[in-house]
């Protein structure tokens, strides 16, 4: 008996983890998971950094235009300086500070780091 409630205990805890943070607006995590993909995109050597930046930079705009229906605004503050953290670093950074600024944002969507 201790066995299975061990088991299912651990279960319910694996399956809680990952994905959308209740407290995240669906728009902005939206926005945060396309963000990684792109960011991880130029990483792995598949875009450059002036393209990945411009991807990222769209994706701020599409942000700022948002209806305050669709998204709440402490969603979207914390959006949008990942995103212009992540557009800074692809200009002046370095490999490094980009998987930084890119396992930072990770982190706040519930998302694996790199």
């Amino acid at each position: 008996m201790k066995k299975l409630l061990v088991l299912l205990l651990g279960l319910s805890l694996l399956l809680g983890c990952g994905g959308k943070p209740r407290n995240m607006n669906d728009e902005a995590y939206t926005v945060g998971k396309r963000a990684l993909e792109i960011t991880d995109r130029y990483l792995d050597g598949d875009a450059t950094a002036s393209e990945a930046r411009s991807m990222i930079d769209d994706l701020q705009e599409h942000l700022e235009d948002m209806p305050e229906s669709d998204i709440d605004e402490i969603s979207r503050s914390t959006m949008s300086s990942s995103l212009i953290i992540l557009s800074g670093e692809l200009i002046i950074g370095d490999d490094v500070d980009i998987i930084k600024s890119r396992d930072s944002l990770a982190d706040k969507l519930g998302e694996k780091a790199r």
